[in-house]
């Protein structure tokens, strides 16, 4: 995420976990709305601006607004959280073609187009294919996974996932029948080449599996 706006510094960093849910807390902050209690996700806008609202002139009347009902910038920090939920699910098996290929239509504006140069005439165009298929997905891949950032979390830098077979589109899958479970030390193993669960210690898995449940059954502000 890069930000460039009033008030936030030149060259500002911060090492604390967020993903794409933050985004609209964010943006509901800088506008100065509150957030719906059932929204997923926080405003980013105190880690970005690093100081209280009255520390910021530069800033809008709604953005200070917004932070007069947080905490201080130290302490927000302090309560974010240590991890990232993540979840996926299968409900097709997108099978993807790649010979005997023929250039699709250009329909942007119309609709979404498979072009990346959004001329009237096709070009870098991909797709239309009907030969060498193959599917990119399959019904063993559903996932809920927590992954946790080594300079702040207790389980150091790993990642956490279960699995469950199904489709979610003819059933829920609420991962009550896990079929297989994988652990990694990505601080060690970057690419997750190896799965360490069988090495995991029964009493952090039960710990991490409790984190898990936690975040996959939270709302809105009942989220870390």
């Amino acid at each position: 995420l890069l930000a460039v706006g009033p008030g936030i510094p030149k060259g500002v960093r911060f090492h604390y976990p967020a993903t794409q849910v933050d985004l609209a807390p964010t943006f509901l902050g800088l506008a100065g709305i509150k957030k719906p209690w059932y929204m997923d996700g926080k405003s980013l806008v105190p880690l970005l601006l690093r100081k209280t609202a009255h520390d910021y002139h530069s800033v809008s009347v709604w953005t200070r607004r917004h932070l007069e009902t947080l905490p201080s910038a130290e302490e927000y920090a302090s309560r974010w959280r240590k991890a990232v939920f993540f979840e996926y699910y299968y409900n097709d098996p997108n099978v993807k073609c790649v010979d005997a290929c023929i250039k699709p239509r250009q329909v942007y504006p119309n609709a979404d187009t498979a072009c990346g140069i959004l001329a009237s005439e096709p070009q870098d165009c991909w797709g239309g294919c009907v030969n060498e298929c193959y599917p990119t997905e399959n019904v063993n891949n559903n996932f809920i996974a927590i992954r946790h950032v080594h300079s702040i979390s207790p389980f150091s830098d790993t990642l956490y996932a279960v699995f469950q077979t199904g489709n979610q589109r003819s059933e829920n899958i609420n991962f009550d029948n896990v079929d297989f479970v994988e652990y990694y030390e990505t601080e060690f193993d970057p690419w997750m080449l190896v799965n360490k669960r069988n090495s995991l210690p029964d009493s952090v898995k039960r710990l991490l599996d409790i984190k898990l449940r936690m975040w996959f059954k939270c709302r809105g502000n009942f989220c870390p």
